[in-house]
């Protein structure tokens, strides 16, 4: 998959996402960079357990003509690893950097 796909599959699944209720109210900056420190923990976590990604094994069962979902592809191969938490901290760095400005003055009273 080039980045053009994922790109697409990115914005169709938050257009949907938006369709269904989420992205709707407005979270406090704390929301967002909790979010991130909570995957970067998954991620050290999952490094911890020694689990890693297999996507050479991922990739050759989407490659085969064997009757294989997805979703257990995935589920068996990427799902908790190091790679998938790191991914999902990327989609919150994202989240969180569309959210908050890029020059904030960080008050302990607020």
């Amino acid at each position: 998959m080039n980045t053009e796909m994922l790109n697409a599959l990115k914005e169709k699944a938050h257009k949907t996402a938006v369709e269904h209720g989420f992205h709707v109210e407005e979270k406090p900056d704390a929301y967002w960079l909790g979010l991130v420190m909570s995957e970067a923990g998954e991620a050290i976590n999952a490094d911890r357990k020694g689990r890693h990604a297999d996507t050479k094994g991922f990739e050759e069962i989407e490659a085969s003509e064997k009757d294989f979902p997805f979703a257990e592809n995935f589920k068996a191969n990427i799902k908790d690893s190091v790679e998938d938490e790191i991914a999902d901290k990327g989609a919150a760095n994202d989240a969180a950097s569309v959210k908050l400005p890029t020059q904030q003055s960080w008050d302990a009273q607020e």
